[in-house]
């Protein structure tokens, strides 16, 4: 009897945790990358979380919102998401274009590296073929039409 209790209560005990795991992370961004390996931007708290391989960058949503890439445009045909993520020394731009309609076929996703005054590089590309999730804030401050 005490078995079947002890059971019980590590699975409620597991649940909820996974429940609060949720609750804390939510998803703005996830895609798996062309080499296999996922890219994500998640928001916790008040902080977005950008995530590939090696690379993570927290960074506060109020201070991503000022950066100059961040912005949602609307150029003929499709929208751009772009989030800019910074740390010590790069600069990381999470983008997502995709075609307007009701049929939201994405067209690129992936990750800028810009270093410096360098130009950006492409860092890490999505595999468009697999799902690639996103709920970018709509709302943000740099709409550009």
């Amino acid at each position: 009897m005490h078995k079947k209790a002890l059971k019980f209560t590590i699975l409620v005990g597991t649940f909820f945790s996974a429940i609060s795991a949720q609750a804390t992370a939510n998803p703005i961004f996830s895609c798996t990358a062309k080499n296999g390996k996922p890219i994500t931007v998640e928001k916790v708290g008040t902080n977005y979380i950008l995530s590939h391989q090696n690379l993570k960058i927290i960074n506060d949503i109020e201070e991503i919102k000022k950066r100059y890439n961040t912005h949602i445009s609307n150029p003929s045909g499709y929208i751009l998401f772009s989030l800019e993520f910074a740390d010590e020394q790069n600069s990381y731009y999470v983008q997502y274009r995709e075609l307007m309609g009701e049929d939201a076929i994405p067209l690129y996703a992936g990750v800028f590296k810009a270093s410096g005054n360098a130009d950006s590089k492409e860092y890490a590309v999505c595999n468009t073929e697999k799902p690639v999730i996103q709920n970018f804030d709509r709302q943000l401050n740099n709409y550009i039409y």
